[in-house]
């Protein structure tokens, strides 16, 4: 919630618990982070360097009479032409590399005018301004000047990575300069060192200087940036409805996006159109709300809650001990190339996302020190304290400033609310992970309870006769099924290097008809599904099939559901015969083969009418062929819809049912749609 009074805001990001063929960082230069910044000590770093002029001010990174300064720098430039062209930034090598492609530098006080980087840098020592300044030397002069040496410089850049001349940039980051600077007789700091920011850094120099804030609804633009979706996932209604019903999940906050961003930048990636340093770059708010881009790049980062990375991150440590989970992070964090994480808590049916920064032990309890958008750093040095989230045995509890919220985990498989996501990879992020290959995922309409799930076995989601109280005993369905709107995301290198990585994706380019034909597809599931909450998401390596209980919400309305995965689905329509409450029983018959088809009873002997409707998709014939049936009349038998060998929808069925119509329609990539005369599904009489 966001409170009225301007001066104090409190958002609790109603987290969806559950990035990306990146544009290229072409022609965006001088990207300026403030590494540390303390009374005695500042440092900074130049990520892209402008190579496409002699000479560039860098204004902001001021120096004073008797500042010790050190320097580091490397990296590749892209110098132009034919061939390998990428060279060394520091110590270029090949041909006229004797009078070109050298980086330089000029700080008034040490040199009188630019140097290369290579010659300043030579005997890796500080060097001092002198105190007093040398006559003709104005103060106000004491600020870092960087230059590059070439004789043409209009296609240089960071553009079109290759192995360089000789070699010399395979693998590669782009060029760098760090620049360290000691205050007050200090001796200025190895810049070597400072690789990353410190923890005790992190909220006031990698973070953002403003408050959480609230996206009523995210649009539909910020979900395509967000994943790698091809033309058919756009023709897949699940995918549009998973848009629909997660839409709202910035409306208490964006917490996720604002957390997995500082991560980002304190990783000294660049991000859209974004520069690093977000708390330094980005202080200005308006009403308490970013302005676009910024607000955007938010928007689309907190979309990443349903990509696959953190999909398997939060599902693979939600139902461990709350203590086994702060290990993890404690892990990560002590390693030489450690990265930060997220970190999401779950509380009812709250949640919220906060970057874990430090793990420490006071006798019995574990306390990680987090950072949290919602308290965000004003001012340096810092003079705020914030609280830890706090781990005694199996139970953890964190102070939000508006309530404590807590959590426990009773054993193996219990569900505890916390759970961390790593950050250790750049792929992933850009999947919508309930899209992926292997995972079925069960989506119900507005109107539907789930009022139980029971797998073949006799495993249960919920405590019996108490829906949405999940089972955590050993009766329970443990991670084999999620329901995602509670989500929150072998040992991989830190992936500290400059480059392409968290930069936006864009939506595939459909044509004005492909898009009218999207549109008509999914308007139809927007009035039912549109705000439904009920999505799951399983895994048929741990779960052969489900049946689901459910009921409607209002007399005489349908109960929806659709069942998916990648590349096809069902849609199943169920309406009491009569103007009162279906109780309808769904059974997805084989989660790893949706073609044995879904099956359809009443649970309390009432009649009633369904109709489904399936989808496939062609990636080599680049169509979709949607088969929809008209109603059939079933009360507590079965009635068993699937695919005959052919891909013809079938039904069998124990009752004594009439011939079904079946309308069918073929979409292709191009938006030319046909429609197949209606045909009659034949009816079983003996259940498959």
């Amino acid at each position: 919630m966001q409170f009225n009074n301007p001066f104090k805001q409190v958002t609790l990001c109603a987290a969806l618990f559950l990035t990306p063929a990146l544009l290229p960082a072409a022609d965006q230069f001088d990207i300026v982070s403030v590494l540390s910044n303390t009374s005695s000590q500042t440092v900074w770093r130049i990520t892209q360097p402008n190579v496409k002029q002699p000479t560039t001010p860098y204004a902001q990174i001021k120096f004073a009479p008797g500042d010790s300064i050190s320097i580091d720098a490397g990296g590749c430039v892209q110098t132009g032409g034919h061939g390998n062209t990428w060279k060394r930034y520091v110590d270029p090598s090949g041909a006229n590399s004797d009078r070109l492609y050298h980086g330089q530098i000029w700080i008034p006080g040490i040199n009188a005018s630019l140097v290369r980087v290579k010659d300043f840098t030579a005997f890796k020592v500080a060097k001092q301004i002198p105190s007093p300044l040398p006559a003709g030397l104005n103060p106000a002069d004491l600020y870092l000047r960087l230059g590059y040496e070439d004789d043409g410089y209009s296609d240089n850049g960071y553009y079109s990575h290759d192995d360089g001349t000789e070699g010399q940039c395979k693998n590669s980051v782009n060029a760098f300069v760090i620049v360290s600077v000691g205050h007050n007789g200090t001796l200025a700091p190895n810049p070597g060192q400072f690789v990353g920011i410190d923890p005790n850094n992190f909220r006031c120099q990698a973070a953002w200087a403003f408050h959480n804030f609230n996206t009523a609804e995210l649009s539909n633009d910020s979900f395509n940036n967000a994943f790698n979706l091809s033309w058919y996932d756009y023709l897949d209604p699940t995918t549009g409805i998973t848009f629909l019903a997660a839409r709202g999940l910035a409306s208490s906050g964006n917490c996720a996006g604002m957390s997995l961003l500082a991560d980002v930048g304190e990783d000294q990636f660049i991000t859209g159109p974004l520069l690093e340093s977000f708390w330094a770059n980005y202080r200005n708010t308006t009403n308490g709300i970013p302005a676009s881009p910024v607000n955007t790049q938010i928007n689309i980062a907190h979309w990443k809650q349903l990509s696959s990375t953190f999909l398997r991150g939060y599902i693979g440590s939600v139902f461990d001990a709350p203590s086994k989970t702060a290990a993890s992070i404690e892990r990560d964090l002590t390693k030489a190339d450690y990265n930060y994480g997220l970190l999401a808590l779950q509380h009812g049916t709250g949640g919220h996302v906060v970057v874990p920064l430090r793990v420490s032990h006071s006798g019995q309890q574990i306390l990680i020190d987090v950072y949290d958008p919602n308290k965000p750093c004003g001012k340096i040095p810092d003079p705020n304290t914030y609280p830890p989230v706090i781990i005694n045995g199996n139970n953890w509890s964190y102070d939000t400033g508006s309530g404590i919220w807590t959590g426990t985990s009773s054993g193996t498989l219990s569900f505890s609310g916390l759970a961390y996501i790593p950050y250790v990879s750049d792929s992933g992020w850009s999947d919508l992970g309930t899209n992926l290959e292997g995972l079925v995922k069960v989506i119900f309409g507005n109107d539907v309870n789930v009022d139980q799930v029971t797998d073949n076995t006799g495993k249960r989601l919920f405590l019996p006769n108490q829906p949405n109280v999940l089972d955590t005993s050993a009766q329970g369905l443990g991670n084999g099924l999620v329901r995602v709107p509670f989500l929150a995301a072998g040992p991989q290198k830190r992936p500290r290097t400059t480059g392409s990585k968290f930069l936006m994706n864009f939506a595939s380019n459909l044509t004005p008809a492909m898009a009218k034909e999207v549109q008509q597809i999914q308007s139809e599931y927007v009035a039912d599904y549109g705000g439904s909450g009920q999505i799951f998401v399983a895994t048929s390596k741990q779960l052969s099939s489900l049946t689901f209980s459910v009921s409607g919400k209002k007399s005489g309305a349908p109960v929806r559901m659709l069942v998916g995965q990648k590349g096809q689905f069902y849609e199943v329509k169920s309406t009491a015969a009569t103007a009162s409450i279906v109780h309808p029983v769904i059974l997805i018959q084989n989660l790893g083969r949706l073609a044995d088809g879904v099956s359809v009873q009443s649970r309390d002997q009432s009649q009633m009418k369904v109709s489904i409707a399936h989808g496939l998709v062609s990636t080599q014939a680049n169509n979709i062929t949607i088969q929809k049936t008209a109603e059939v009349l079933v009360t507590n038998t079965p009635a068993k819809f699937s695919l005959a060998s052919d891909n013809k929808l079938q039904l069998s069925s124990a009752a004594t049912l009439p011939q079904v119509n079946v309308n069918t329609q073929v979409i292709d990539k191009n938006a030319t749609v046909t429609n197949a005369p209606v045909r009659t599904m034949a009816v079983q009489k003996a259940i498959q």
